[in-house]
């Protein structure tokens, strides 16, 4: 986790508390390094110096005449000496009343889920993707899972813009696209975000899906959108909200079976022929993505899908009561 995400998170929390001010400091800015070999290993004074110059707005630049009616609270006691032996006041805080460190969030954060600040759940939520084309059961597969575990679960925003706009995939231009990924994003984002997320989320659609649709859709003259348009404008907007994006599995749903005409599909491309071209560009992307390792094919029938998803998010839960 960067400097500047622990920086906006820590802001989010205290955002409604009046008495509490949030600063950071960033060390390689600063030029300090953590690990010099030598006995001033954090460069207390330079650290010292910005930080009444720039976070505490003073002008003093000697180390000798920094006197503020400052107190620093601190975890480690090598930081209370080196402060002390600076003139400053400091409590060293008693770690035995939190004993949840760090490291212990990161290398299990569903079993500390409840003891770490909310803000900073986005970063350690556990995201699963259900992907695939059309009228495969994502849909269905993921709403029946979210409802069985009670976990967050988002469906495909782009179908309440349709049916907002009352336009069909052949009138797509390269705006629409951009807002079914601005809005797909934004919203398993918030989806994320939520309060009600107790360390799992899934969703059936990503950006990558929506530019798995605008390549093919490029390729077809009779679709609006233009390859023009696609390689210009959606490809950079895409590979943008999927490499923000985070997953932790994804399970592909393979093309098979018959197309479920729901009134909301475009039946053109809902051969099997044609599903499997568009499978073969999702799996294209998500290898160009670096997600390849993420990836389990599912390729049974309902019942089987869902106890592998099921199992698997079980597996999860388990591993939280037996691992620090």
């Amino acid at each position: 986790m960067t400097l500047k995400e622990r920086y906006q998170m820590v802001r989010q929390f205290f955002q409604d508390d009046p008495l509490i001010a949030v600063y950071c400091l960033s060390d390689d800015e600063l030029g300090i390094s953590q690990y010099q070999d030598n006995q001033d290993l954090w460069q207390w004074d330079k650290w010292i110096v910005h930080l009444i110059s720039d976070v505490l707005q003073e002008n003093q630049k000697d180390k000798d005449s920094l006197s503020l009616n400052v107190t620093f609270y601190v975890g480690e006691k090598e930081y209370q000496t080196a402060l002390k032996e600076r003139g400053f006041k400091t409590v060293l805080v008693n770690r035995r009343i939190n004993p949840i460190t760090a490291t212990m969030i990161r290398k299990n954060p569903l079993k500390y889920w409840e003891q770490t600040a909310w803000t900073f759940h986005r970063r350690f939520s556990h995201n699963i993707l259900i992907t695939g084309t059309a009228s495969e059961g994502k849909t269905t597969l993921v709403e029946d899972i979210g409802k069985y575990f009670n976990i967050p679960y988002s469906y495909e925003w782009a179908r309440s813009y349709i049916k907002k706009h009352c336009i069909g995939d052949w009138e797509f231009d390269s705006r629409d696209f951009v807002a079914f990924l601005n809005g797909q994003y934004n919203y398993n984002r918030d989806c994320i975000e939520s309060k009600h997320n107790k360390g799992v989320f899934i969703s059936d659609t990503d950006c990558i899906v929506t530019k798995m649709y605008a390549k093919y859709y490029a390729n077809d003259d009779e679709m609006a959108l233009t390859m023009d348009e696609y390689k210009r404008v959606i490809e950079p907007v895409a590979d943008m909200y999927i490499a923000k994006s985070h997953w932790d599995k994804i399970f592909v749903l393979t093309p098979c079976g018959e197309f479920v005409d729901d009134h909301t599909r475009y039946l053109k491309h809902g051969s099997l022929a044609a599903r499997k071209n568009l499978a073969y560009i999702l799996m294209d992307e998500l290898h160009k993505a670096g997600l390849s390792d993420k990836v389990e094919i599912l390729e049974g029938g309902y019942l089987e899908n869902f106890n592998r998803v099921k199992t698997y998010i079980e597996s999860l839960e388990e591993s939280n009561h037996g691992k620090n």
